[in-house]
């Protein structure tokens, strides 16, 4: 490490500057490179920082807060961060271990109350760590309906937890959890006497002079300068409304800006330390780096990242033979990316108000990192397209052809469709109550001959239902994020319906296919 305290009113005046003392050459034209992946992407704005060192050496702000506006982006628009808000729970748990009141090796059971899994052993054995390390056993963002755009509290979502079945044994394979980070913030509620919110607010944001940064959606809402969300919908950025995640919020809650975020790089890369204290114990930042859970895919000739694993709320990996951290955050239309190279002082976050995951700001990220390293003969032999020129290249070659992929498999699902078909039964019949342990109630109505879907703790998860084939119907749902959905109603062998299932955005939210039973009338 190159230094071990930083200057705060050197980082901020750098902040404002992008100024430092350090050799920024690498930084010449990255302005304009940024600007040219901009447009190539259509991408409405975005927002980067990086640091090098003692100091921010670029805080840049590109686009527009919203498609087709003029309000420009800037280091200081807030965008939501996402699951970026992760590593923020894991420190807060570190606080806490170093206080003495939790430790890294303890029983949920014994540090949160009421805490039931589906089955006994997991229920008993399960750890701390377990929780912030993705290892809990459950398929990557399993059971995540149940929160996104319901009324369902935190409290309320842990308690259903006793219905969401593991996909493997404790601690043998990963599988990203949304719902294991805000146990862990219900372990810090209990372990320290206040919310996630205000141990978020006074253990690391304002430590670290974060003024810019908001765990609570309602301050959001109030803020001035705030990017707008865009979802990409028929190839088009199409602007919809922000997500109020408060009831997930310690897996991805936290709103934020380039600016700010680079106050959190500058401990990040310090072991901790800022402003010459140490807001987070090096023995936590040491905890959250080490390598608990492999990383699932292996390595593909030609990528420079090799030797993935997550350890706490981050993921750390050999980057051209550099040690690197990094994480991702995706929300309703906005996809975050930050990372890191501890051993070099250096690191770069990058903001988009566009929810097309995996594109420009891993693009961004990578083009700083190469730059920093000083990498020009970069090789694209991994992506399959050697004539990509660049990290933008590449990223929007692979994205444009994994949408022309999907368009080829709606195509052909759309050419088997059987059009000439019909329900089996008249429509009356398909109305009604129709209940599942873990995700509740949706009721399906009838009005003038149209049937229509609605989950009732889903406000926004809602709409027709219009006849696909067969007993299957689609629903438009009111949330443009969540697109559309196939319902298939099964009959049974007494002519009546048994049940009906879905699964709403695989691709973004959750890949569980969910089956509601159908409940008597007189249990309605």
């Amino acid at each position: 490490m190159r230094i071990k305290f930083v200057t705060a009113a050197f980082a901020a005046a750098a902040a404002v500057s992008g100024a430092s003392a350090q050799d920024t050459a690498y930084l010449d034209g990255f302005d304009e490179w940024v600007e040219s992946a901009r447009a190539a992407w259509s991408m409405p704005g975005l927002s980067v920082a990086i640091v090098d060192g003692d100091a921010v050496v670029f805080a840049h702000g590109f686009g527009t807060l919203e498609q087709g506006g003029s309000t420009p982006v800037d280091a200081d628009t807030l965008f939501a961060i996402g699951s970026n808000t992760k590593q923020f729970t894991a420190a807060a748990v570190g606080a806490l271990v170093d206080e003495g009141k939790l430790g890294w090796n303890d029983k949920v059971v014994e540090r949160l109350d009421g805490f039931i899994l589906s089955d006994p052993y997991r229920t008993g054995e399960i750890e701390i760590r377990d929780t912030l390390s993705h290892r809990a056993g459950y398929a990557t963002w399993a059971g995540d309906l149940l929160w996104w755009g319901s009324d369902i509290s935190r409290e309320e979502s842990v308690g259903k937890l006793k219905h969401l079945e593991p996909a493997y044994a404790l601690r043998t394979e990963w599988g990203y959890s949304n719902f294991m980070f805000l146990v862990a913030g219900e372990i810090i509620e209990q372990a320290s006497g206040q919310d996630w919110d205000t141990v978020i607010e006074t253990r690391i944001l304002e430590p670290l002079g974060m003024e810019r940064s908001f765990s609570r959606f309602s301050e959001v809402e109030n803020a001035r300068n705030v990017a707008t969300p865009h979802s990409m919908v028929d190839g088009e950025h199409v602007m919809i409304p922000h997500r109020d995640i408060s009831n997930i919020a310690p897996a991805g809650a936290i709103y934020s800006s380039a600016n700010d975020m680079a106050k959190w790089l500058l401990m990040r890369v310090h072991d901790g330390a800022y402003g010459g204290e140490q807001v987070v114990s090096e023995a936590t930042i040491n905890m959250l780096r080490r390598p608990h859970t492999v990383l699932p895919g292996g390595h593909r000739e030609g990528n420079p990242i090799v030797n993935g694993v997550y350890g706490l709320g981050v993921m750390t990996a050999s980057y051209r033979g550099e040690y690197l951290t990094r994480h991702g955050g995706g929300i309703d239309g906005m996809i975050s990316q930050v990372a890191a190279l501890p051993d070099k002082d250096f690191g770069v976050v990058v903001l988009t108000n566009s929810d097309e995951w995996g594109g420009l700001a891993d693009a961004v990220v990578y083009e700083a990192i190469d730059r920093f390293l000083g990498v020009d003969n970069r090789s694209w032999s991994f992506a399959g397209d050697e004539t990509a020129a660049d990290w933008s290249e590449f990223g929007l070659a692979r994205t444009l052809a994994g949408r022309a992929a999907t368009a080829e498999a709606e195509g052909a699902a759309e050419a088997e469709r059987l059009t000439d078909s019909t329900p089996s039964l008249p429509l009356e019949a398909y109305v009604g109550t129709y209940r599942d342990d873990f995700m509740g109630d949706v009721e399906v109505t009838l009005n003038r001959g149209a049937l229509s879907l609605n989950m009732t703790r889903h406000a926004e998860l809602q709409g027709p239902l219009a006849h696909w084939q067969l007993d299957t119907f689609q629903v438009d749902w009111d949330a443009p994020a969540a697109r559309e959905s196939l319902v298939e109603f099964d009959i049974g062998t007494d002519a009546k319906v048994k049940s009906l299932s879905f699964q709403v955005r695989p691709d973004f939210l959750d890949p569980l296919v969910y089956e509601f039973e159908k409940v008597a009338e007189e249990e309605e």
